[in-house]
């Protein structure tokens, strides 16, 4: 019998604290996540969603290498990694492309330091430029380019560093709607081409119930897994429909109690 492939990610008991020094030389401590035990499983898209304050930026950093465990394990394709690497890709809200290249060359930056050989290096980059719409842009430079058209870019870069892992941090969440609806019908698109493993944050009930296979919810203060739904509706999904609609109430009624906290705290 052939073994089971390994997570794409796990976590057990992980915990984070920040400990700060006042000005005086005492110190405070901020408990940023408690005891998150998490599963990934390879090729699965999830989408991560909670209360401001619920750790959800602080875990996908971990999860990146940005910033350390305080406790617990963390596991990415079964090995735990001492830091950033090549097996995850991080799309950011903010895009972050190198103004002074363009289009392909932002593409083509990570296999070209990778050392590939050119031919491949350039198969890569017509790969991933088709495969984000962006072919007749491919000369173009990031400040002629709109917000959608930069996140497809940022999305593209990431892809062609081949990462068995993508964490996408709010990467739509600066944008309009009818950009924001378009870039998620093309994300959905692409994922189901590469079949990479998704983690992606969002502040979006309706985006998690429409692009995750399962939903985890964060309550704050400190960060803990308080829920996770499964989302088995077939794609592409109808937003309309009374199932779509039952699972978004679900994930609301979660979320609920704590924005009412967060809001009392701030009256």
């Amino acid at each position: 019998m052939l073994a089971e492939p390994a997570a794409a990610v796990t976590t057990t008991r992980l915990d984070k604290t920040y400990r700060s020094q006042r000005r005086d030389g005492t110190f405070s401590e901020t408990h940023a996540l408690s005891n998150i035990n998490l599963t990934v499983a390879q090729g699965e898209f999830i989408c991560i969603i909670g209360a401001s304050g619920c750790g959800k930026s602080t875990l996908l950093r971990i999860v990146a290498g940005f910033e350390t465990l305080s406790t617990g394990e963390l596991y990415v394709m079964g090995k735990a990694p001492a830091g950033p690497g090549p097996d995850r890709g991080m799309v950011f809200q903010d895009y972050a492309l190198f103004p002074w290249l363009s289009v392909a060359q932002n593409i083509a930056y990570g296999p070209r330091q990778a050392g590939l050989p050119k031919a491949e290096v350039a198969e890569l980059t017509e790969r991933y430029l088709d495969m984000v719409g962006l072919r007749k842009f491919r000369d173009r430079f990031p400040h002629e380019l709109s917000g959608g058209m930069k996140q497809r870019v940022a999305i593209a870069r990431v892809l062609a560093n081949d990462p068995a892992v993508i964490l996408m941090d709010e990467p739509f969440g600066a944008l309009d709607a009818i950009t924001r609806n378009g870039l998620q019908e093309s994300l959905l698109q692409i994922w189901e081409k590469a079949r990479k493993t998704i983690l992606f944050i969002t502040h979006s009930v309706d985006e998690a119930v429409y692009l995750a296979d399962r939903v985890v919810v964060l309550s704050p203060h400190p960060g803990r897994l308080k829920l996770e739904v499964p989302v088995t509706l077939a794609r592409p999904r109808d937003i309309a429909s009374v199932e779509f609609n039952q699972l978004k109430r679900t994930l609301l009624d979660a979320i609920a109690p704590d924005i009412a906290v967060e809001a009392a705290a701030l009256a």
